[in-house]
């Protein structure tokens, strides 16, 4: 473990607000997080990973865990099936290309998702038709509590849209998870964007790609913009509100969702007239208004407000 004193965390947060951590402690593996919480009196602690997932509003932080560890492998195969782990602190994007290099398939509407693989268990990461909670086999976790780690399967995390028991219990800080990925390549294609590509001949690095160029089209990447990418969920109604809606506004945007529906939160925004709406440089993208942006010097507070 690597402890460094009064870093600047602007460059760990993809908003690239600017923040300082007295103590910063780099953890590179599960014994440096055991070592850490024995050892260490940590006051007002919070754990960073990808930076994609956050919005720093303080100035100052006393103590920031830095979740660096960086192993991935493959655990078991069969004919069907492959079993792959992977270090929350490695790249969610790169983990991807990993997978496809390795013929490995399921997740490839999730590419170019920002961030690293600890935090998509946590807010159940989806992206096109996909939640990696289909193909989350499960996650190795520390308990800050009891000072042990713990495993979870699927059915112990409570997954549902954009949640899981990791983002209602902040006891946990998760290691390693393993996804259970197909040895066959089988395209999803149900969403809108897709639906006019051809399921027989796409191949996998196709859709890979084609769901990369939709992604740089459509939201300003933390390298060109500060910004946490898509920032709302989609309101969730039953049939009735939908029939309500469908009568006051004719081209509502909605998905069928288990057995009820999602209203597109991005046209809600625009339709509220607040596409391009900014306060001083904390801004809606006028690319994108599911995407909240910081034009340039920004603060925590200002793109909160």
């Amino acid at each position: 473990m690597v402890i460094k004193e009064n870093v600047d965390l602007k460059p760990f947060n993809t908003f690239g607000i600017k923040s300082i951590a007295k103590r910063f402690y780099v953890v590179e593996n599960n014994d440096d997080l055991l070592n850490l919480f024995n050892n260490y009196r940590l006051e007002k602690f919070f754990v960073l990973g990808g930076g994609s997932n956050i919005l720093l509003i303080n100035e100052y932080y006393p103590d920031v865990i830095f979740l660096d560890n960086q192993e991935l492998k493959i655990i078991s195969s069969d004919k069907d099936f492959t079993i792959v782990e992977v270090s929350a602190g490695y790249n969610w994007h790169k983990f991807l290309e990993f997978c496809l290099q390795n013929n490995l398939y399921g997740m490839e509407n999730l590419a170019l998702i920002p961030g690293n693989c600890g935090a998509a268990p946590i807010q159940n990461i989806g992206a096109y038709g996909v939640e990696q909670s289909d193909f989350f086999y499960s996650a190795t976790a520390f308990d800050i509590k009891t000072k042990s780690f713990k495993v979870f399967d699927n059915k112990d995390c409570n997954f549902s849209y954009r949640e899981s028991i990791f983002k209602k219990n902040r006891n946990f800080i998760i290691t390693d998870i393993r996804y259970k990925l197909k040895n066959y390549f089988v395209p999803n294609l149900e969403y809108n964007e897709l639906k006019n590509l051809d399921s027989k001949n796409i191949t996998a690095v196709e859709l890979f790609n084609k769901i990369i160029e939709i992604r740089r089209k459509k939201i300003p990447y933390p390298e060109q913009m500060g910004n946490a990418g898509s920032f709302f969920k989609n309101p969730i109604v039953n049939y009735d509100k939908l029939e309500e809606l469908k009568n006051k506004y004719e081209n509502l945007p909605f998905y069928t969702f288990n057995s009820e529906f999602k209203i597109s939160a991005g046209w809600l925004i625009e339709k509220s007239g607040l596409k391009g709406f900014a306060l001083n440089d904390a801004a809606v993208s006028d690319r994108h208004s599911l995407v909240i942006v910081n034009k340039g010097n920004a603060t925590g507070e200002g793109i909160y407000n």
